[in-house]
C-alpha cells in the first residue's frame, strides 16, 4: 500500500534540505564520558570558509581561526600563565584620539623593510643605557645637538614616567 504525501509534506521537506545545505558545518566532540580526552567544537563559517575551533583540553583552552587555506589567523589561548593571543594578519591599525598605553615586560618590535616615528609634541626617551648600531650613517638633524649636557638646561619635560602612571594591568 502506498501513501500519498500532501503538497505540502513535501514543501516543507524541500524546505529542510535546502535549510540544511545552507547550514554552517559543526563537529562537536565531547569529553563528558572520558575527561582526559580533548574536548573540540569546529565551525565553518558557511560564506567565508574559515574554520573556528574551540577547543579544551589538559594544556589549556584555545580558540583559533583558519583561514579557507588553513592557515592559522588568530589564536586566543587560555594557559595556567595567563591567556596569549596570537594574530596573523596582513595589516593592523590601530586609531584613537586617546593615548595607547602599553605596559610589559619587555618589549620587541622587528620590521623587515623600516620603522618609522613621528610626533607633533616632543619625544622622550628614559633609560638606563641606549645603544644605537647601525651598518651605515647616523644623522642627527635639529637646531641643537647636545651631548653630555647637563639636565634642565631647556624647558623640563613634565612627563611622568610609563612605570609610573596608573594602568589596569596586573603583572604580579
Amino acid at each position: 500500500m502506498r501513501i500519498k504525501k500532501t503538497k505540502t509534506e513535501v514543501e516543507k521537506k524541500k524546505n529542510i534540505k535546502a535549510k540544511s545545505k545552507t547550514k554552517s558545518k559543526t563537529k562537536k566532540s565531547s569529553s563528558k564520558k572520558n575527561p582526559t580526552k580533548d574536548s573540540v567544537i569546529q565551525w565553518i563559517a558557511p560564506k567565508a570558509q574559515r574554520k573556528i575551533t574551540l577547543s579544551s583540553g589538559k594544556t589549556g583552552e584555545s580558540l583559533e581561526v583558519h583561514s579557507p587555506d588553513g592557515q592559522l589567523e588568530f589564536q586566543l589561548e587560555w594557559t595556567s600563565g595567563g591567556p596569549i593571543l596570537k594574530i596573523a594578519i596582513a595589516k593592523l591599525e590601530l586609531c584613537t584620539t586617546g593615548e595607547i598605553a602599553m605596559n610589559c615586560g619587555s618589549f620587541s618590535v622587528s620590521a623587515l623593510r623600516g620603522i618609522s616615528m613621528e610626533s607633533k609634541g616632543s619625544v622622550s626617551i628614559n633609560s638606563d643605557e641606549i645603544r644605537a648600531k647601525t651598518t651605515k650613517s647616523i644623522h642627527l638633524d635639529g637646531e641643537k645637538i647636545r651631548l653630555n649636557s647637563p639636565e634642565g638646561q631647556d624647558k623640563p619635560i613634565n612627563q611622568p614616567s610609563l612605570l609610573e602612571k596608573k594602568h589596569n594591568c596586573d603583572h604580579s
